[in-house]
């Protein structure tokens, strides 16, 4: 059984963690355009702020079910390989 190699798990950990540095980076945007006086840069900031929020999670969610499924396929490929060992030494 190949194991997973640990450079893809720290590019996954490494966008994961990009990802969400956009999700902060979003609701602090967020945040600051209640600030504004200009409803025209408010109107502009408030949805540029919710749809960088909005990608980000997106990503995030598909970085952490990529990681998820890696891991938890490489779980059962272990588990059926055990169990084969086991059947085959009856």
């Amino acid at each position: 059984m190949v194991r997973p190699n640990p450079l893809w798990w720290f590019g996954q950990i490494l966008l994961i963690a990009a990802a969400c540095f956009f999700v902060f980076f979003g609701i602090s945007l967020l945040v600051a355009a209640y600030q504004l006086k200009d409803p025209f840069s408010f109107i502009m900031t408030f949805f540029a702020a919710n749809l960088i929020i909005l990608i980000s999670a997106v990503m995030v969610v598909g970085f952490v079910m990529r990681a998820y499924r890696r891991l938890k396929g490489y779980r059962t490929r272990t588990a059926q390989d055990v169990d084969k060992k086991n059947n085959g030494a009856n």
